[in-house]
């Protein structure tokens, strides 16, 4: 897929694309490289698999960091996917 550059967000910042997705091989495939201070993880945040299941109610998919991990909300639900590496 397509690289979507670096970008820096500050406190109540948000980030946000569209795409279209591919079904054939390779299927459609997005990762966030998140970082809080020293923390941080690189995580899948689109995967024809796990998130697409989270995701296909509303066609949302919202991640939030917090201190604690990384979560996921489809505006209904909101719950802890990764934890922060040191």
């Amino acid at each position: 897929d397509q690289d979507l550059g670096n970008h820096t967000l500050y406190s109540g910042g948000d980030f946000s694309f569209h795409f279209q997705q591919r079904f054939l091989p390779p299927a459609t495939h997005f990762t966030c490289d998140m970082k809080w201070g020293a923390k941080h993880n690189l995580v899948a945040v689109f995967n024809k698999d796990k998130v697409k299941r989270w995701c296909c109610q509303t066609g949302i998919c919202i991640w939030r960091t917090q201190d604690d991990g990384i979560y996921f909300s489809d505006s209904f639900t909101n719950f802890k996917v990764y934890d922060w590496l040191q």
